[in-house]
């Protein structure tokens, strides 16, 4: 009974506060004519429900892993495991619900999804190569405050910089794919893994983060253009690794090479191939053909006029 109480207070204290702040969030305004994004990206931005679901499934997830993290740090029993992180999960639920009953922005759900993802990966980065796990409560410690810093700080900046969704998942999937590959790199070249490979891995992923962010401001895309630039990529190092079963490649480095190579070809055919659709309206919009029939003397013609 106390730990099912610790979980559900420290739950509330942890995200109530967020939640409200989320909700709270005044709708976005619209933008200047020189950023104004495609129109599906700017149907996505008004203020409703469409992330509702998105938030409320990966805050769920979330409360499961914040309710194994309590029992960690409480040394809770075999029996109170499953029914603490059960709480944990229905509570992540109930307060994302509560707090989006009148509306949030996909900009403010992804925000808070990205920052916990982002504070959950510092916390294991950092956790990991300093041995932290070694003691249970200092570990559960540790990822919990990243979590809860990772939310703050998505929403934080979200109300300072108030990007689109598709700048929030270009900045996120620029330090994801630089996390990945600089970690690939080393092996590849070198020859050997990097020297503290999980903290060499969270430096580039947050190198990546900051560049895809100035990215994302000088050349913003929409969301699903950035999910097939991801696709692309994921692709192509899957191919690599399939290069890497033909050739029976066994040591590390050469793996790492293809899947290297392969990331990068992935990702490169997907940003040049990238549909962009705002190019797309412009050619709806332009695409008129008509057939106009003019009488003559002899009889009838017709014209075929229009543009394209």
């Amino acid at each position: 009974m106390f730990v099912r109480s610790v979980v559900a207070l420290g739950l509330f204290a942890l995200t109530a506060p967020l939640g409200a702040w989320a909700q709270s969030q005044p709708e976005p305004q619209p933008p200047t004519q020189s950023q104004t994004p495609p129109a599906e990206e700017t149907r996505a931005e008004h203020w409703g429900y469409d992330g509702r679901a998105e938030l409320v499934v990966v805050q769920g997830v979330h409360g499961l892993a914040v309710g194994a993290e309590v029992c960690a740090l409480v040394n809770c029993t075999d029996s109170e495991v499953g029914s603490t992180m059960a709480i944990g999960a229905i509570a992540g639920v109930t307060i994302s619900l509560i707090a989006t009953r009148e509306g949030t922005s996909l900009p403010v759900v992804q925000s808070i999804n990205a920052g916990t993802a982002w504070g959950a990966w510092h916390g294991l980065a950092l956790s990991v190569p300093l041995d932290l796990f070694y003691n249970p409560e200092v570990g559960a410690l540790t990822m919990l405050a990243s979590q809860g810093l990772g939310i703050a700080g998505g929403l934080v900046l979200n109300r300072h910089f108030q990007p689109t969704s598709g700048q929030i998942s270009q900045a996120t999937s620029a330090g994801a794919w630089a996390g990945i590959l600089g970690s690939l790199t080393f092996p590849a070249i070198a020859g050997s893994w990097a020297p503290g490979g999980w903290l060499t891995a969270l430096a580039f992923s947050d190198a990546g983060l900051v560049a895809g962010s100035f990215w994302a401001s000088a050349n913003p895309m929409t969301r699903p253009q950035v999910r097939y630039i991801n696709l692309m990529g994921s692709l192509g190092t899957v191919v690599g690794l399939l290069l890497a079963a033909g050739a029976e490649a066994s040591e590390g480095d050469t793996v790492a090479r293809y899947s290297l190579f392969g990331a990068l070809g992935g990702l490169t055919v997907g940003y040049l191939t990238t549909p962009d659709p705002r190019v797309r309206n412009r050619r709806t919009a332009r695409n008129n053909v008509h057939l106009l029939p003019a009488p003559t003397q002899g009889g009838l013609t017709v014209q075929l006029a229009g543009s394209w």
